[in-house]
């Protein structure tokens, strides 16, 4: 990108990501324009919407939904302008315009209302979907994000292993306990371990466990005597 413009050899593709209707994979190194680009196409839906909540731009960070949120404001504020302010992208103040124009058709200022503009961060998405549904989240209305997660893994690893010695579980955690010389706390920190990559893992262990499932039905049928 040069003097706020994309370059010709990524212009196409940079169209292609603003103006698509389904989702989006771009891949770009440090400093190429990404920001720019989302912001971009967040302003292409702000035209399209009847509402700005009906749009929603996740990110990882607070500051980079700061940002963000910042950047649309303020290419927002600049379509009020006859002409492209200096130093602000071409692309982005046009996007803004059209933009712009939608929300006075709708009679909203969300300059004025900028919490309707929902960028945020993942945890705050997260921690906002279980308010919704409190009974079947399990949390109630007491929620907060957690900047270390790590005493919650060591919570549910003590709750996992929380088993009655007579059930299949309780007899699988006594064998391994078995074969390490009963250590506990080895145990524990093991699993607590491992849930912070819980997602590279448990897909393949939820898999074996329902084909585990399927072969015992398969031979309980098996077992099963013909009916008469």
């Amino acid at each position: 990108m040069t003097d706020g413009r994309p370059a010709p050899s990524d212009r196409a593709a940079r169209r292609r990501a603003i103006e698509a209707d389904g989702s989006v994979l771009v891949q770009a190194p440090a400093g190429s324009g990404k920001t720019t680009l989302l912001v971009q196409r967040y302003l292409r839906l702000l035209a399209l919407a009847d509402a700005p909540e009906r749009i929603l731009a996740l990110t990882f960070t607070r500051r980079a939904a700061d940002e963000m949120r910042e950047r649309v404001l303020l290419a927002l504020g600049a379509a009020r302008l006859e002409h492209c302010p200096s130093g602000m992208n071409r692309e982005t103040w046009s996007l803004a315009a059209v933009a712009r124009r939608h929300l006075d058709a709708l009679n909203l200022d969300v300059e004025r209302q900028p919490s309707r503009l929902r960028i945020e961060t993942i945890d705050a998405f997260n921690a906002w979907l279980a308010s919704q549904l409190p009974i079947s989240a399990g949390a109630g209305s007491a929620l907060q994000v957690l900047a270390d997660a790590a005493p919650c893994y060591e919570e549910a690893a003590r709750r996992a292993l929380a088993h009655e010695e007579d059930d299949e579980f309780g007899a699988a955690v006594d064998r391994v306990l078995a074969i390490d010389d009963q250590r506990w706390r080895r145990l524990l920190a093991l699993i607590a371990d491992m849930l912070p990559s819980r997602d590279l893992w448990l897909p393949l262990l939820a898999g074996r466990l329902q084909g585990s499932e399927r072969i015992g039905r398969s031979a309980a049928r098996a077992r099963a005597p013909a009916p008469r």
